[in-house]
């Protein structure tokens, strides 16, 4: 059943009875202990870490077929904020910050 792309990606459009429709989930903030960062399901695709990117569109971190627990959020941004590899992106986390008094919940 092939769908007709619109200028939005995919119109929804099916050239069958059946039609499809595809659903957003955009989290931001998606930590209480963080400053920064987004959550982001395009289903039926994978959940994704994301950081905001220099250009605008989210810099990709990690990706899981479940959607990550608060202990799995955790350990990602730290784990992102602790990259000092430069061509990692990085520089597309420095708006990524602990909130002060927030402890680790990877401790």
């Amino acid at each position: 059943m092939p769908l007709h792309r619109g200028p939005f990606g995919l119109s929804g459009q099916a050239t069958d009875r059946l039609s499809v429709r595809q659903v957003f989930v955009l989290v931001e903030n998606p930590h209480p202990d963080w400053r920064g960062g987004i959550l982001f399901r395009q289903y039926p695709s994978e959940w994704m870490l994301c950081t905001a990117g220099r250009s605008g569109e989210p810099t990709v971190h990690g990706r899981q077929e479940t959607r990550p627990t608060l202990v799995e959020i955790d350990a990602g941004f730290a784990s992102i904020a602790d990259d000092g590899n430069w061509f990692s992106g990085k520089g597309a986390a420095a708006a990524l910050t602990r909130r002060s008094g927030a402890a680790s919940q990877t401790d």
